[in-house]
């Protein structure tokens, strides 16, 4: 932990941002560079574990669904053209055809392992942020039963009906936050803070409990990784663009904004479901209509929230 009292604080979906967007490698450098004023518990450590595969293949069924290209008939009963013209077109048109295939096939291929290393940790930003995780804070037995009663008393953050997490790393904080000078907190947890004319509030209850613990304690909020990082850095004297463009930062805006919420998926294009067997679960891969023929998702997602389909051999 920094020893200057400057603590930068982000929340689980944030690090699962990290899998969902094709600029998220761009964020990885500062966030190792300046990994020693960053606060994680190993609570964030496990919820981003749970879930880093299936917000991955998430992200990757909505870029093939930006992608995904179609096949284009000719309509000789529409278009008054010469049979030589027509049969010309009809063979360009194969042709492309088959390089769609090819593509699309190249592509799932490529979208099944990048899956599979994300399912053993070897993917680039698993192995980025390992160093981060690695310096996991655990909790103590008093955190944890004033997490539970927390829980009890519906005290945000977190949710009633949700397994015992955010309360449990909001105990951590507070237990350490009598050391800190300036506290940073990057969250779209409506459970932590409120959106009002672009600025974040932390919520009134939690701001006030950080107070009692220490009245010094300087407390902003940031919805966005890529603004909390730039007011961070800016405040400690360290400067960003040396590891992030202007125009990568432009990019990184435009992702962030367009960002679905996590538990995203295209509902229009899973017909069918289809099953898979790996690793002793079952887990959908999503095709286009059988009409088009061409696949826009093939992947698994480990410890799928989904409903099997009735006809799954192991699921009767």
């Amino acid at each position: 932990m920094s020893e200057t009292g400057k603590v930068f604080f982000i929340d689980a979906n944030q690090y699962l941002n990290l899998y969902r967007v094709t600029t998220g490698k761009q964020l990885l450098a500062p966030l190792q560079e300046h990994q020693e004023y960053l606060f994680v518990t190993e609570q964030i450590v496990q919820e981003v574990e749970r879930n880093k595969l299936q917000a991955a293949a998430e992200f990757l069924a909505r870029q093939f669904e930006q992608l995904k290209v179609s096949s284009f008939g000719v309509p000789d009963h529409l278009f008054d053209i010469s049979e030589e013209l027509e049969a010309k077109l009809r063979e360009q048109l194969g042709e492309i055809g088959d390089k769609i295939k090819k593509t699309n096939k190249q592509l799932m291929n490529a979208a099944d392992e990048t899956l599979r290393q994300i399912n053993q940790s070897t993917d680039r930003v698993s192995k980025s942020l390992d160093t981060i995780f690695k310096r996991a804070v655990r909790p103590t037995e008093e955190e944890l039963r004033k997490a539970r009663e927390r829980k009890e008393r519906g005290n945000p953050p977190g949710k009633s009906d949700n397994p015992l997490g955010d309360q449990l790393t909001w105990e951590q904080i507070l237990t350490q936050c009598q050391q800190w000078s300036q506290l940073w907190i990057v969250t779209n947890d409506g459970d932590y803070a409120t959106l009002h004319n672009s600025e974040l509030l932390l919520n009134p209850f939690l701001y006030k409990e950080l107070l009692q613990r220490n009245p010094k304690l300087e407390i902003y909020c940031f919805k966005k990784l890529l603004a909390g990082l730039q007011h961070f850095t800016k405040t400690i004297g360290a400067d960003l663009n040396k590891q992030i463009t202007p125009a990568d930062i432009e990019e990184i805006k435009k992702e962030e904004e367009s960002l679905p919420p996590l538990g995203w998926i295209p509902q229009a294009r899973q017909e069918p479901v289809l099953w898979h067997h790996y690793d002793r679960n079952w887990h959908p891969a999503y095709y286009t209509s059988a009409s088009a023929g061409l696949p826009i998702m093939l992947g698994w997602l480990a410890n799928s929230t989904l409903t099997p389909e009735p006809n799954d051999p192991e699921k009767r």
